[in-house]
């Protein structure tokens, strides 16, 4: 194991609560109504994929295009609102400083659009950590299609084999077992509400890391 993939939301960033708020509103908008667990299942999901699916269920008459240009903007205003906080996850820049300082090739794969994914970087401070960095507009499909973290590996001319895949959500878990790599479920999502059987190793602190890394290799 030489290189180790992070999901953004969820894992690095406390921000799927913010998704979930902004998704309920819309879903008020358009006319859905949804229970709490079935919108957890949006978690890893592209923004755009998720309406597209929402739209053939409900097909309410807004288009998904709009919805995902809608919530992506809505997201985009939180980031840049100086007023509301923004949290890193406990622990996350020290794993980070103690991957890159152990020679661990990193990147960062994300379903939020590249704005999104690029201003996280600047308000946690960890874009250097990450040379590779893969959001939304580089893919073709989304989570769970394992796409996102194959592109990943290639950009970083790592073996899918060697890869580690840190990850919060059902969807992303998916995608990184599909892709061939190992996988550590970060629990970041209310207990009881997502699936983690697939992964490889679950922490419920990023302090946990190194000791699992170390059982999985």
């Amino acid at each position: 194991m030489d290189t180790v993939i992070f999901d953004l939301d969820g894992v690095i960033i406390d921000s799927e609560r913010i998704y979930k708020a902004i998704e309920r509103d819309l879903y008020r908008q358009v006319g859905i109504s949804m229970s709490y667990e079935e919108s957890l299942t949006s978690m890893g999901r592209g923004i755009f994929n998720w309406w597209r699916d929402l739209k053939g269920r409900y097909d309410f008459k807004e288009s998904a295009e709009e919805m995902a240009e809608l919530e992506a903007r809505l997201y985009m205003e939180f980031l840049h609102d100086d007023s509301r906080e923004k949290r890193i996850m406990p622990g996350v820049e020290d794993n980070l400083r103690w991957l890159r300082d152990e020679g661990f090739h990193l990147a960062l794969a994300s379903g939020s659009n590249r704005e999104a994914v690029e201003q996280a970087m600047v308000l946690t401070g960890f874009g250097d950590y990450f040379p590779v960095r893969i959001s939304a507009e580089d893919l073709t499909d989304g989570k769970p299609n394992p796409e996102i973290f194959l592109k990943a590996a290639a950009a970083l001319g790592s073996d899918p084999a060697d890869c580690l895949v840190i990850e919060d959500a059902a969807n992303g878990i998916a995608a990184a077992k599909a892709a061939g790599m190992a996988c550590i479920a970060y629990t970041s999502a209310p207990a009881g509400f997502v699936d983690y059987s697939q992964a490889d190793a679950i922490m419920d602190d990023h302090a946990e890391l190194r000791t699992l890394m170390a059982q999985l290799d």
